[in-house]
């Protein structure tokens, strides 16, 4: 057996390693003969180095105009192909200095301001965000397009020889208007009412410690008034949080830690690995080549680590689901919608809390070329598209203009959940006492 596994490992590692390096990647010399795919002019320079009274930075996107005669084209064609692997090398992201531009452009005559601008032309994929998004785009691109247009252009014919449609996305300004709608005041109201309760909470809970005992905040509460009173309490529930339960179930459960702190750490390190692939990076040739790396993969793809958080969630389904089997003689479908609603209530207020914010005051939250493609772009699709997400079924309905995108996760939790809660009681309902307690019986329920 040994000498198989031996045998099974060495031919697995031979079939990746033929799989993703039967070719190699390009030499540096030849990848940076291709134009950049993120240039920014210095955000902070270009409002205090130009000392102007309009000052505004532009973030747009170019696509390179097609030139079969151009060698280079070709070439970039070509190496852009590979979708599975390279970026599309044809489709570029600027972020450009207005000021600077202009400066440049004045330099020009009308002939070669002529030459250099270039009108759209059919383009066959996504290459610009929708203009709904950002506020004042319109108005943007009218006044500076043209400019923006031109002043890529000059960098493209004199450096590479080719001429790209330039499309403003967004543009940001030193000081940006506050604009503050009625969602965004109910985000303060409620913010301002749960700040409250936890004060009025905490102190009600201080007041009920008339003889400073040093574990009242430990002990249950028997009055189920004053346990509502006390739901908001900060301390009881920071002793609440850092506790740990002393249910037998909870104690035999407690490997089951390890397993969800590597989960949790592997996931965070994919996601800050992603992070590479979704924003402008100064050198993205390392980043492809990781993908002509047999190691590197195993992060690249270590998104499905997610799929144990599901095997989790089934696993404790099932014990939970029982344990509390073993009290009852039948479940009854009424329990059944009961648990799932109570698993609604638990997780809907915070998630919906967390939407507000990201409908409101994220973007007014900071400022930078980027951060409005990342909030705005968030503030516009939860105002679109919240109620996808309260009804855990973002990830099919609308799911390519996701509010907070990494939601996904809710949405597939809650509805296996559901599912797996229908189908375990169906299941030991209409089969025999001896099959359910089984180890088999258990392992079917958990894999249902």
């Amino acid at each position: 057996m040994t000498t198989l596994l031996k045998f099974t490992f060495v031919i697995t590692v031979w079939l990746v390693n033929s799989a993703v390096g039967s070719d190699s990647f390009i030499e540096l010399d030849q990848y940076y003969r291709m134009p950049k795919l993120y240039a920014y002019d210095d955000y902070d320079e270009c409002f205090d180095a130009y000392d102007t009274p309009e000052q505004v930075y532009c973030v747009a996107r170019s696509v390179v105009k097609p030139d079969n005669g151009s060698e280079l084209y070709r070439f970039i064609q070509d190496f852009s192909a590979d979708t599975y692997r390279h970026f599309r090398h044809d489709h570029l992201d600027r972020g450009l200095c207005v000021e600077r531009c202009r400066r440049l452009v004045a330099g020009l005559d009308n002939s070669t301001l002529q030459q250099l601008y270039v009108e759209k032309f059919n383009i066959d994929f996504p290459y610009i965000l929708n203009s709904k998004i950002f506020e004042n785009v319109d108005q943007d691109r009218l006044n500076y397009g043209r400019l923006i247009n031109i002043c890529e252009n000059y960098i493209l014919q004199k450096v590479y020889n080719l001429t790209a449609y330039t499309e403003i996305e967004y543009c940001t300004r030193p000081v940006r208007q506050l604009d503050v709608d009625l969602l965004d005041l109910s985000f303060i109201a409620i913010s301002m009412l749960l700040i409250f309760l936890v004060i009025a909470s905490t102190w009600f809970d201080y007041r009920l410690n008339k003889n400073q005992k040093s574990d009242h905040y430990q002990l249950e509460i028997p009055c189920r008034k004053t346990m509502m009173l006390t739901s908001f309490s900060l301390k009881r529930n920071w002793y609440r949080l850092m506790s740990r339960s002393k249910d037998q179930l909870n104690e035999d459960l407690r490997f089951f830690q390890t397993f969800r702190f590597f989960t949790f750490f592997l996931v965070i390190l994919g996601h800050c690995s992603d992070m590479f692939a979704v924003t402008p990076i100064g050198n993205p040739f390392d980043r492809e080549r990781e993908y002509y790396n047999p190691e590197s993969l195993a992060l690249i793809n270590g998104s499905q680590i997610v799929q144990t958080f599901f095997e989790m969630s089934g696993f404790l389904l099932s014990i939970h689901f029982f344990t509390t089997r073993t009290r009852l003689k039948k479940v009854s479908w009424s329990v059944v919608l009961a648990v799932i609603v109570y698993r609604y209530i638990r997780l809907t207020p915070a998630y919906a809390y967390v939407l507000l914010l990201h409908a409101t005051w994220l973007p007014k939250l900071q400022d930078g070329p980027l951060w409005m493609r990342g909030t705005q772009t968030e503030r516009y699709m939860c105002r679109q598209n919240w109620w996808t997400n309260l009804l855990y079924v973002n990830n099919y309905v609308r799911s390519d203009e996701p509010c907070l995108q990494q939601a996904w996760y809710l949405a597939c939790d809650y509805q296996l959940f559901a599912l797996g809660m229908i189908l375990v009681v169906a299941v030991t309902n209409t089969t025999s006492t001896d099959w359910r307690l089984s180890p088999l019986g258990h392992q079917t329920v958990e894999k249902l």
